[in-house]
């Protein structure tokens, strides 16, 4: 079977991460990736926009020595366009299949999930930035991406779609 690289995008709340552990529990030889992780790794600046570039940056060259080893991976993350073309690119050189998930919701779907996700972590729920980054989410094309709606479809069903797509 030919390696492979998932990406899965969508708004908060959409089930990214639920599929992600999902996934972890079932592929091996896979690596998982997310730009939240990366940014932890990566020396602070004034900017979070240079953070975030820097933490791309940093997870394409990780993902380019999981391809030298002839390993698969998954990469749970709101990707720009521009960021999506650098992972098909990447794919390409290394003869990598590329699968592309995303995921939608109505937004009150999204709106419950996020806020009782953060109260149950102790956080307050910043509607705000919520807003914010689902319009971010929402402006963006989809092109070439199977288009799941979360809201119509349990986790499990979600991971057996998906899992069937990349195996």
């Amino acid at each position: 079977m030919k390696n492979y690289l998932v990406l899965i995008d969508g708004p908060k709340g959409s089930g990214k991460s639920t599929l992600w552990e999902l996934l972890k529990e079932h592929l091996s030889n896979t690596e998982f990736f997310s730009l939240d992780n990366m940014r932890q790794l990566v020396e602070k600046t004034d900017s979070k926009d240079n953070d975030n570039e820097k933490a791309f940056w940093l997870l394409t060259e990780k993902l380019k020595d999981v391809f030298r080893q002839k390993k698969n991976a998954v990469i749970d993350s709101g990707l720009s366009e521009r960021r999506v073309i650098v992972l098909e690119e990447i794919s390409k050189e290394y003869a990598i299949q590329l699968h592309k998930f995303a995921f939608i919701a109505p937004y009150d779907v999204l709106h419950l999930r996020v806020k009782e996700r953060d109260k149950n972590k102790g956080k307050i729920f910043d509607k705000h930035r919520f807003d914010y980054t689902l319009n971010v989410q929402q402006s963006k094309s989809f092109e070439n991406f199977f288009i799941i709606d979360s809201s119509k479809l349990s986790p499990q069903e979600i991971f057996e779609m998906v899992y069937s797509k990349i195996t």
